[in-house]
């Protein structure tokens, strides 16, 4: 059984589902702060790409080089880093691209960026841990089914 096979379809709907989160949240957030919320809800797509777009290539590369040559018992922990860092580079990199443009960013993401991309990189873990449990549901399923 392959435990790493994440299919074209799992990311989509990864990424579907994380923009869709992310850009509810932001624009809750923006209401409750009274800025904006066509600037949440783009900020919150925006966010959502990004850190789908760095989670698509940590894990990738994680899978095909680091977790078939490091024991099994590690696995969990080296996804929880690379989970963590793709939130935490996911903002940094949002922070960036808004800077190009009029979109209104929270006050608190670029006076204090590492410390919230911190608690976005933390946030990014516990959600990458339950959209695992489910991808790893999935295989098994399969790998059931073919038997």
């Amino acid at each position: 059984m392959n435990e790493l096979k994440i299919t074209p379809k799992d990311w989509l709907g990864v990424t579907f589902v994380g923009v869709a989160f992310s850009s509810f949240l932001s624009t809750f957030g923006y209401y409750l702060l009274g800025l904006s919320i066509v600037s949440g809800a783009f900020f919150g797509v925006v966010l959502g790409l990004s850190i789908a777009l760095f989670s698509s290539i940590f894990i990738t590369f994680m899978n095909l080089y680091l977790l078939p040559k490091a024991p099994k018992a590690l696995w969990n922990s080296i996804a929880a880093i690379f989970s963590f860092l793709s939130g935490f580079y996911g903002l940094i990199f949002s922070n960036f691209l808004l800077a190009q443009t009029n979109i209104v960013v929270v006050d608190m993401f670029l006076q204090q960026p590492y410390i919230s991309a911190s608690i976005i990189g933390i946030h990014t873990y516990l959600i990458g841990a339950v959209i695992y449990r489910l991808v790893k549901a999935k295989n098994e399923k399969e790998y059931l089914d073919q038997l």
